[in-house]
C-alpha cells in the first residue's frame, strides 16, 4: 500500500459531465491559492477541516473494481498543483489503466509542466480568470 500526499476530501464514483466525452471518477483535493468570488468548491477552499479525509488506499479499492466502467479519473479542487502527492497520485491512477484529467487554475506553471513532462496527464482544464481584480482574487 502507498502513501500519497494528498489532502482528498472528495470522492465521486460516475460522473459524466466532469469530462467531456468520457465516464469519470473524481477526485477533489483540498486548499486553493486564488480566492474566486465566484469559487463552486468554495468549502475545500475555506475550510478544508470542515470536510473528513479521505484514504487512498480506500478510494484505490473501490477503483480497481472500474475497469472497463469508467475512463479516467478526475483529479480537482480546489487546486491540485497545491498537493505535494499529486504526481505520485496521478502515476497510481495511470498504473491502474486509467487517464487521467487535471482541473487546475493554472497558477502553479511549473508543476503543470512536470506532470505533462512525465506523461502523467491525458487532459488538462485550465480556467483563466478574468478580468482581473487583485483586490477580489488576494482575499483570504
Amino acid at each position: 500500500m502507498s502513501a500519497i500526499q494528498a489532502d482528498i476530501k472528495g470522492f465521486l464514483e460516475t460522473s459524466f459531465i466532469d469530462w467531456p466525452g468520457q465516464v469519470a471518477s473524481v477526485l477533489f483535493l483540498a486548499g486553493c491559492n486564488f480566492r474566486c468570488p465566484f469559487c463552486h468548491n468554495h468549502g475545500l477552499v475555506l475550510r478544508p477541516d470542515d470536510y473528513p479525509g479521505l484514504s487512498w488506499n480506500s478510494i484505490r479499492d473501490r477503483l480497481a473494481r472500474f475497469p472497463g466502467w469508467i475512463d479516467g479519473v478526475v483529479i480537482t479542487g480546489g487546486e491540485p498543483t497545491l498537493s505535494p502527492g499529486l504526481a505520485d497520485l496521478a502515476r497510481e491512477i495511470k498504473d491502474m489503466g486509467f487517464q487521467v484529467k487535471l482541473d487546475t487554475n493554472g497558477g502553479r506553471p511549473e508543476v503543470l509542466a512536470g506532470l505533462i513532462e512525465a506523461d502523467l496527464l491525458d487532459h488538462v482544464a485550465m480556467d483563466v480568470k478574468g478580468p482581473l481584480d487583485d483586490v477580489s482574487y488576494a482575499r483570504a
